[in-house]
This record gives structure tokens, sequence and C-alpha cells, in this order.
């Protein structure tokens, strides 16, 4: 009964949660980079299956006599907990070693710094999420030749801060000034996400 009251409340957290990220509870759990009710949830979940297959290995063993239910059962409620701690081991590594933010996040920023006046071209984009709702935007851009030095330094400073207020879960943010034909750094780009990227206002 404590397990099922526990898992109830973890399954409100989790729904809610997911309604705010607007994302099915399946996407949700993949993403989230708050694991703590996810957690709760799957612990919670393995627990009372878990006491399931125990109290159907237990009664058939009593009702047949024969204790390859008891010991059927005990292999797997094995394999059930060895399955959600890899879900687990998953959601957790994601955060300890980074991986990209959001999809909607990243093409948000990209939308907001294609749009700018100062910038005629996006040529990267590189986001890491670390620790629980903190991301870091990495960005190179191609300024137009026309502004100065000055232009380039206010216009950088202006995008980052539109970004945070945007976006609460951007920590950071890095833009660098490029030249968007140089030809190493375009194979860098085209290498890590083929040529998918379409150019600003209609260029080619």
């Amino acid at each position: 009964m404590l397990e099922a009251v526990s898992w109830q409340q973890a399954v409100r957290q989790v729904r809610a949660a997911a309604r705010a990220a607007d994302l099915p509870l399946r996407a949700h759990i993949r993403r989230t980079d708050e694991p703590t009710s996810v957690s709760v949830l799957l612990e919670d979940s393995a627990a009372l299956v878990g006491l399931l297959i125990a109290f159907g290995g237990l009664g058939l063993h009593h009702l047949t006599g024969s204790a390859a239910w008891d010991a059927a059962g005990s292999l797997l409620i094995g394999v059930l907990l060895t399955a959600v701690a890899l879900v687990l081991g998953r959601i957790n590594l994601n955060l300890l070693t980074g991986t990209q933010a959001d999809p909607r996040i990243v093409a948000g920023v990209r939308e907001r710094l294609g749009a700018a006046p100062e910038v005629e071209w996006v040529v990267d984009i590189v986001t890491v999420t670390f620790g629980a709702d903190r991301v870091l935007v990495c960005a190179r851009l191609d300024f137009r030749d026309s502004l100065t030095a000055g232009d380039v330094e206010r216009a950088c400073v202006r995008m980052a801060r539109e970004l945070h207020e945007a976006y609460g879960e951007i920590d950071e943010v890095f833009l660098e000034p490029v030249p968007r034909d140089d030809p190493e750094l375009r194979e860098r780009v085209i290498a890590r996400y083929g040529r998918t990227l379409r150019p600003k206002r209609g260029e080619r």
C-alpha cells in the first residue's frame, strides 16, 4: 500500500512535468534533466510489479508444490530490476556526460540568432545540457561585413541577453564571429549535421 501511494504521487508529478514541457510522457522520461521524480516512478513501478511476480511465484509454488515457480519468479524480478537500473543509468549518464539540449530549444536559438539584423548566416550551433536545467550554447555566426568591431560586440551582448530571457534553461552563451566560407569550418559543420542547414533570407 505504501509503495502504491508513492507510485501514484510520482505518476502525478511526472505527468505534470511532461505537460509543462509539452511532451508525451515517454519522451519526457527520455529527455528529462530532472531525474528525481522519474527515478521514484521507475523504482516504485519495479517494486509493485516485483511484488506481483513474487506473489504469483509463491502462490503457484504452494498450489503445485513445485519450487520452480518460486525460482522463476526470482529470475523475473532480477530481470525487471536490471532493466530499471539500465534505464536509470542511461538517464543519469546523460546528465554526467552532457547531451544536446531539447531540439525545440536548439531550433528556437537558431531562429532567434538568424533573425538578428546583424547576422548574415548561422554557421554552427552546439548545445550541451549539464546538470539540471542548465544549457550551454555555443554558436558561430557570420556577421555583416559593414559592421564595426564595436557593433559586433554590442550585438553579441544583446543576443546573449535575449536568449537568456527567452529560455530560462540557458545558463551560458558563447558567440563567435566567423566567415561562413572558411573551407575547414564548413567541412566540420557538414560532418556534424550533414547538408541540412538552411541559409538565411533565401540565400544559397
